[in-house]
């Protein structure tokens, strides 16, 4: 029998290895049969042929390794489906994910992993693969115990084989799930409002807070038309669009702290106070943000009892004042201000000392000494002179802070006593014996 029949018409058909040993043994020379040596063209044809499907099985495995390893190394569940989809491969991720035995999985139609899918599950998958798009859907998988878990699956369509097959990423989102849940009961727990706004101010969410503080206005009119709310500023005032905190955050990117507002519902004549805080929110790759989140609390009461109390120390001449000796500040009410002649802004204890004459002000230090070392408090009279030069007589209690604080602060009323003064100095001139 020659060389050349070893290599049967079998042989040619079967798996690239078969051929592989199959053009070894042509290759050979047994003792038996030299006198029926090759040709050397033939020999050097088959071992040309030999090198090359050698070489071809030896990329084709380092291929296998490579697919392996980067198919395994996914953190992800991957599995690899037929066209009509049966389970044909499946990553080491899904088999922990899916806690079965990969016997169980590969060979087997993906329901067995969401039993949920109805018949004709594939058909919008090869509508979207066959566009050219990936193909992704929320579902519910089940493990090998029978507990589910939701999954975010990726699919892309690819050819192998000359069969059209699915690759499938499945992302579990039992994480996302449980804080989306955690943040959810957040919002719907906390006392504070919380708004989602995107660039045209169109209201996208509001918490219950939210819903409670603006009242039902903000479901019929904030949804459609926000102008038909009025923005106010902190004095009252109407604040201009481009000045409100949602849209300097939008506008800077930064976040806007505390700021008091007014919300005025032109159509049920409400006015709300609240004290809002705005953030800005960037969509993944953009520098420009293009959400809002508005936190905000309700101040309506405050800022009624606050408006209260300054008219009530306008027309008692009554002002408030607190010194914080640990940061050499002296906070002084509006109309404190007023009585000492002092301008609006930060003041220490020295811009007050300056407005009084010598021996009133060593008395004012000694007593603040006092308070401090003994823990008592001092009620005094006071005279001195506004920048304008007009004169004032002023009457101050004082008295520690309660508290265990590091460095004590001193607080109390600040009364103007001027118009009493004069009216005493009169009758003690009218009193007086004349000579």
């Amino acid at each position: 029998m020659p060389p050349a029949a070893l290599v049967s018409e079998p042989a040619l058909l079967a798996e690239p290895e078969a051929v592989l040993a199959a053009l070894e043994r042509a290759l050979q020379e047994p003792p038996a049969l030299r006198e029926h040596a090759l040709p050397a063209a033939t020999r050097a044809l088959l071992r040309e042929a030999h090198d090359a499907l050698h070489s071809a099985l030896t990329e084709g495995e380092a291929a296998r390794l490579r697919y392996h390893a980067l198919f395994d190394a996914v953190p992800d569940p991957v599995s690899v489906l037929s066209e009509t989809g049966i389970v044909l491969d499946l990553n080491k991720a899904g088999i922990r994910a899916y806690g079965r035995p990969r016997e169980e999985i590969v060979g087997q139609p993906i329901e067995t992993l969401n039993p949920d899918l109805p018949p004709d599950h594939l058909k919008p998958v090869w509508e979207t693969l066959n566009r050219g798009e990936t193909y992704v859907i929320e579902v519910t998988n089940m493990r090998g115990d029978g507990s589910r878990f939701p999954v975010e699956v990726h699919s892309a369509g690819f050819e192998h084989g000359g069969r059209h097959c699915i690759v499938a990423v499945a992302r579990d989102l039992s994480s996302r799930w449980q804080a989306e849940s955690r943040y959810r009961l957040l919002m719907e727990s906390i006392d504070k409002g919380v708004l989602l706004l995107d660039r045209q101010f169109t209201l996208l969410s509001a918490n219950p807070a939210a819903h409670r503080i603006l009242g039902p206005e903000l479901e019929t009119d904030l949804t459609s038309h926000t102008r038909e709310w009025t923005v106010l500023d902190e004095h009252g005032r109407g604040l201009p669009e481009d000045q409100w905190p949602a849209q300097r955050s939008l506008r800077s990117g930064q976040i806007i702290p505390s700021t008091t507002i007014g919300l005025h519902h032109r159509a049920s004549d409400r006015l709300i106070w609240i004290s809002a805080t705005t953030v800005p929110v960037f969509s993944s790759g953009r520098d420009e943000a293009d959400h809002v989140f508005v936190l905000f609390s309700d101040i309506t009461d405050l800022k009624r009892d606050s408006a209260l109390f300054d008219r009530a120390q306008s027309l008692a001449h009554i002002g408030g004042w607190e010194w914080d000796r640990g940061r050499q500040r002296l906070y002084l009410t509006g109309e404190a201000m007023r009585i000492v002649g002092l301008e609006a802004g930060a003041h220490t204890m020295d811009d007050l000392l300056g407005r009084l004459r010598n021996s009133d002000r060593h008395r004012l230090e000694s007593a603040q000494e006092r308070v401090f070392v003994q823990r008592t408090g001092f009620d005094l009279e006071l005279q001195g002179q506004r920048g304008d030069g007009h004169a004032f007589w002023i009457r101050m209690i004082g008295e520690i802070e309660p508290g265990n604080h590091v460095a004590p602060r001193i607080a109390g009323t600040l009364q103007d006593i001027t118009e009493r003064k004069q009216a005493e100095e009169t009758l003690r001139i009218q009193d007086a014996p004349t000579r």
